[in-house]
């Protein structure tokens, strides 16, 4: 008896993790867009940059990561980060006022590594606009991927910010 349970359990752990597999996809990503309320010390940031006595609440912080990682058999690779002034073109065309205010980030894309990394922080005024509006304009943003191995299919895709899962 102990022996079958055995063997059932190594088959279903088997069959458990060869589905995990995905046999000819050389790419795994990943892309995470928020919307958070900003800290105190980000709004003391955000004082340098306005005019008036604007309240803390007036403001949002969008965070934005995407991760691109593969194995040694891509032959070859093409990510298309945002236009550097995309972020601040689309958050202030939203009602055609200036919202943009901080923006930091970082990107990694080196051909010998294996990893792709885009991180952004933009610190925005948000008044008078709600998530919804919000992501709907950033969604005009996105991020070109082209992959393609000595294995499976090419893949090319294009990751839009707030992309639904």
């Amino acid at each position: 008896m102990k022996k079958i349970i055995l063997m059932i359990t190594t088959f279903l752990t088997a069959l458990s993790l060869s589905a995990c597999l995905k046999v000819g996809d050389p790419i795994n990503t990943s892309s995470l867009a928020v919307i958070d309320y900003i800290s105190d010390e980000e709004y003391q940031e955000v004082l340098k940059f306005v005019s008036g006595n604007p309240q803390k609440n007036d403001f949002r912080k969008v965070i934005y990561d995407f991760k691109l990682e593969h194995g040694d058999d891509v032959i070859k690779r093409e990510i298309r980060f945002p236009d550097p002034d995309s972020w601040q073109n689309t958050l202030d065309s939203i009602d055609n006022q200036e919202r943009h205010l901080i923006e930091t980030g970082d990107e990694q894309n080196d051909p010998n590594e294996n990893v792709v990394l885009y991180h952004r922080e933009i610190i925005f005024n948000s008044k008078g606009l709600n998530n919804q509006k919000v992501e709907e304009a950033l969604n005009a943003i996105f991020i070109d991927v082209f992959v393609d191995s000595d294995v499976g299919t090419p893949t090319d895709k294009t990751y839009q910010i707030f992309e639904a899962e």
